[in-house]
């Protein structure tokens, strides 16, 4: 018999990750300082991580996390594979969930990582930014 790390590894690796999650995001790291070619600098946005499946749950009220020692309220938790990419999720970074079906493309602000060191999935705590505000429970 395996390891639990092993185990957890080959789900991972076999689980059918377009039956739970129904949509698609981008993640959009925060935007970094650029020479703009003269004597000044600009900003400019990170390089995104495209097409990662997710589900997207709206939540009544709201609800609370833990935000480095802020307890905040979020109005959404998306939940995504854990990959290297969605575990490096700061505050700082943006979530754009693509457009399915009837419901429209949506932009988070503010992600809020909650996961343990054993977990399949990553849920995240997110500030609703823009697009349709309360999306099909799918």
């Amino acid at each position: 018999m395996g390891s639990l790390a092993s185990m957890i590894d080959d789900l991972r690796a076999g689980f059918p990750a377009d039956q739970l999650f129904t949509r698609t995001c981008s993640l959009i790291p925060p935007a970094t300082v650029v020479s703009d070619g003269f004597s000044g600098h600009k900003p400019a946005d990170g390089t995104p991580i495209t097409g990662i499946p997710c589900k997207v749950e709206f939540v009544s009220g709201g609800f609370q996390v833990n935000d480095g020692g802020a307890v905040v309220v979020k109005t959404h938790r998306i939940t995504l594979p854990v990959t290297e990419g969605t575990v490096a999720i700061t505050r700082h970074y943006k979530i754009s969930v693509a457009a399915s079906g009837l419901t429209p493309a949506m932009l988070f602000e503010h992600p809020v990582r909650q996961m343990s060191d054993m977990d399949v999935f990553l849920t995240i705590g997110a500030s609703f930014a823009e697009g349709y505000a309360q999306p099909a429970m799918t």
